[in-house]
């Protein structure tokens, strides 16, 4: 038996974590090693460590073991049905609340070339390339939405 400042329960690739109310005594924060995308944060970033301070909670999704051989959708603020992989592109279908914003972190083996939305170019100031995964950002649509992920062959 060990007292902690904070419960933390990993299963796969998830890691659910809350830092308790009542600390042992004299218990420093708890601190998690990342690098982790952080679940409860639309913008889906990449965190290096997760502190738990006293009523904090945390969703976390790891990124060491992610294989980056073959690009799969990691996490999204939408939904994502139908992922493919073809011919040097992911594919997928996203659906959301329209007049919200989709994220999607999608595992990379290198930065994508092209990113296309409904079967148009998607700026490349909407999406970026980092820690081996890219994160894209569009509008939702109610009707789900052809996307499409390209790579260098």
């Amino acid at each position: 038996w060990r007292e902690s400042a904070a419960l933390v329960l990993r299963r796969g690739p998830y890691v659910v974590a809350a830092g308790l109310d009542e600390r042992a005594p004299n218990a420093a924060p708890i601190v998690l090693g990342g690098p982790f995308i952080d679940l409860f944060s639309a913008d889906l970033p990449i965190v290096s460590n997760v502190t738990l301070p006293p009523g904090r909670r945390a969703l976390l999704r790891l990124l060491p073991g992610v294989p980056r051989d073959r690009p799969s959708v990691l996490a999204a603020a939408c939904r994502v049905t139908n992922e493919r992989v073809e011919a040097g592109a992911l594919r997928f279908d996203a659906s959301g609340i329209g007049g919200t914003s989709a994220v999607v972190r999608v595992a990379a083996p290198a930065a994508p070339t092209a990113v296309l939305v409904g079967g148009k170019p998607l700026p490349r100031t909407a999406w970026d390339y980092e820690g081996g995964t890219a994160r894209l950002r569009f509008p939702n649509s109610v009707d789900p939405q052809p996307v499409e992920v390209r790579f260098s062959r």
